[in-house]
Parts: structure tokens; C-alpha cells; sequence
């Protein structure tokens, strides 16, 4: 890779660090004045997609190791982490309770994950397949970001700061402008083009939540 593209995807990597954790950061902060609007199951679930978009790069690496994907470990593992601390303080902010968008959100990946693994058994695929990692984290991450837009549309924005919003699109863009990069710099493999997959599904999904949001 030249040492222009080093740089750009180096200065990428560094602003999808800042923007998870500004995500969290920002969420984390309104949750200590109010969780309003605030899904904990939604929280869970993307942290699980990250942790599956995170599985799904460290078998990318496995197959082709480069820099680029190094720096998606990075960015993914570090969602993971600042998505854990989001959790934790929503547990112990003290005044969050289970709401209907958390029981909608958790029986969509409940219904998913069962779906997932019968077409696993189908298939004959292991639980390890870039496949069934990558569905799995479709499952936690997008379909309840489309719940989500329903969610603001009919009760209102009050669990989703301005800060949020849009650092979740600029991390999206700061792992998939590079990952493409690294399909064709680096070589593909099914791993890479699963996690392509899943973050696009993603950043498709965000955007309409993020269309609710403007909207309302």
C-alpha cells in the first residue's frame, strides 16, 4: 500500500476510534440526567454486532493480514468496550425500566438468532461461518435500528443526542471507506466480505433511523 493511503486510512482509523467514543460518551452523559427514550436492549444488541464485527476482522487478519484491517480491530474493539461501559451505566444509572421497545427489540434478535442457526443446520455450516457471525450481528444491530426509527417516530427523540446521531454515521463511514480499500489492496475473503455486509446493512439502517430523527 502507498504511503498516501497509509496516511488517509491511519487519519481514518483515528476519527472511527473518537467517533464510538464520543457515541457512547454522549449517550452515557444523557443517561445520567434522564434515560428517556433510551432502549438498554438496544444497547445490548449493537454491542453483541460489534462483538461479532470484531470476530469477523480478527478471522480477516487470520486470512489476509494487513494494516487496514488491523485498524477495523481497532475501531470494532473499541465499540465493543465503550458499548460494555454505555451498558454498565445505564444498569446503574438507577431510573431506566424495561419498556416495549426493549421487549420488541430483544424478541427481533431472539427470532433472529433462532432463524440464523436453522439456516446454519441447513446449510451445514459451523457457528463460526463469517455467515452466521455477520446475520447474527444484522440481527442485533440493524434490525433494531429500523425498530429505532419507528421508535422516534411515534414517542419522540428524547433518548438520542445530536452527538450521537451523527458520530454513528462517521464511524460507519470511517470502517467501510477502508475496508473497501483493503478488498482491493489488500485481497478478500469471506470474513471481509461478510463485515462488508453487516456494516452496510448498518449505515443503511442508521440512516433511517436518522431520517425519523430529523423528521420529528
Amino acid at each position: 500500500m502507498l504511503r498516501t493511503q497509509h496516511l488517509y486510512t491511519d487519519a481514518m482509523a483515528v476519527i472511527g476510534v473518537v467517533a464510538a467514543i464520543l457515541f457512547c460518551g454522549a449517550q452515557a452523559l444523557r443517561t445520567l440526567s434522564t434515560t428517556q427514550g433510551m432502549s438498554l436492549a438496544q444497547y445490548i444488541a449493537f454491542t453483541g454486532s460489534m462483538v461479532l464485527g470484531l470476530l469477523l476482522a480478527i478471522g480477516a487478519r487470520k486470512a489476509n493480514p494487513g494494516r487496514i484491517i488491523n485498524q477495523q480491530i481497532a475501531m470494532l474493539g473499541t465499540w465493543s468496550v465503550c458499548g460494555i461501559g454505555l451498558i454498565i451505566v445505564v444498569i446503574y444509572a438507577g431510573n431506566y425500566s424495561w419498556s416495549t421497545m426493549d421487549t420488541v427489540i430483544a424478541t427481533s434478535a431472539v427470532v433472529g438468532f433462532v432463524l440464523t442457526m436453522g439456516w446454519a443446520f441447513y446449510r451445514k455450516v459451523t457457528l463460526t461461518d463469517p455467515a452466521i457471525k455477520a446475520w447474527n450481528g444484522i440481527f442485533l444491530k440493524s434490525v433494531p435500528q429500523v425498530f429505532l426509527a419507528w421508535h422516534i417516530l411515534s414517542q419522540g427523540d428524547d433518548g438520542l443526542t445530536a452527538t450521537a446521531v451523527w458520530a454513528g454515521h462517521l464511524s460507519i463511514m470511517m470502517r467501510l471507506i477502508p475496508l473497501g480499500v483493503s478488498v482491493r489492496v489488500e485481497g478478500s475473503d469471506r470474513n471481509k466480505f461478510w463485515l462488508l455486509i453487516a456494516d452496510g446493512s448498518n449505515g443503511l439502517s442508521w440512516l433511517l433511523a436518522t431520517i425519523a430523527w430529523l423528521v420529528v
